[in-house]
């Protein structure tokens, strides 16, 4: 088990890391998920070391997931670390693609590893109709959320609901009516929402988040690297801020698992960095 986006254990955003996945099933993987019990898991192929590639699939207690940021953080950190992976540029191949992973300063004993991934644009918005909806969804007022901005749907890797609240207390107060806000990720086609505020924020810091996904299976995830994604693609496309400005996001104070996320867009092109500690290792009979 490894915790990611931390360097200090029991923080971040924990993930189960498998390796060798070779000749598991998907209903072993989704098992050993659940038995694990983090939000996300890791499987690792062996692979052909020819090919170059290294071959991971992320699932959830419930499902196989296209990419996982905090997972992918979590399996390069022991590939480095416990099967001496060196090279700094590799590619991940996984159900949602093929991804560019960068894996630097091994010698801390906490590899930096950085996700890119491409940002695909906005596909829709949560306009007045359903603001009551996701009010309910959330447990929030009509004054909890920004005059006249709605909730948008953004591609990266994967769809994200991005849910500006106005202040950090609010942020904090959310309570979630789980079956509401599955009816609507599934009215919207998108099951995950962050929700975000600038207020508050520590020093350096550029968003305070939480992130919920129930119909996945992960009623709220800790430190979460693509719905960040999303967001910082988002803001770069409206012109907020600049190609090449480093943002850093802050998550999962409210469970007790703080950490954080550092994203760099240029373009369509987002490139998402975090760390990683090993929390315990060991074997499961299968």
């Amino acid at each position: 088990m490894v915790d990611s986006f931390t360097t200090k254990r029991f923080t971040g955003n924990p993930a189960g890391v498998l390796y060798p996945a070779d000749g598991l099933s998907d209903e072993a993987m989704i098992a050993l998920a659940g038995e694990l019990g983090a939000s996300e898991s890791a499987f690792i192929y062996r692979g052909d070391e020819q090919a170059k590639q290294i071959p991971i699939r992320f699932f959830t207690a419930k499902q196989e997931m296209p990419v996982c940021t905090h997972a992918t953080v979590a399996a390069f950190h022991i590939l480095a670390t416990r099967y001496g992976l060196g090279a700094i540029h590799h590619t991940m191949e996984s159900s949602g693609g093929t991804f560019p992973v960068a894996v630097r300063d091994h010698a801390s004993g906490h590899p930096t590893v950085t996700l890119t991934q491409r940002g695909k644009g906005m596909i829709g918005i949560i306009g007045p109709i359903l603001e009551p909806m996701l009010q309910t969804a959330l447990g929030l007022g009509a004054e909890d959320l920004p005059d006249g901005r709605f909730s948008t749907v953004y591609e990266a890797a994967t769809p994200r609901i991005l849910v500006e609240v106005a202040t950090k207390r609010a942020l904090d107060s959310i309570t979630v009516d789980r079956q509401t806000l599955i009816q609507l990720g599934a009215f919207m086609k998108c099951p995950g929402f962050f929700c975000y505020t600038y207020d508050g924020c520590e020093e350096g810091v550029f968003a305070n988040a939480r992130m919920f996904s129930p119909a996945t299976g992960v009623d709220e995830d800790p430190v979460t690297g693509n719905a960040a994604s999303a967001h910082a693609l988002f803001v770069r496309e409206r012109g907020l801020v600049d190609d090449g400005t480093p943002l850093v996001y802050a998550q999962g104070e409210a469970m007790g698992r703080k950490g954080y996320v550092r994203v760099e867009v240029n373009g369509k092109v987002a490139q998402i960095t975090g760390e990683a500690v090993t929390v315990w290792q060991g074997s499961i009979l299968l």
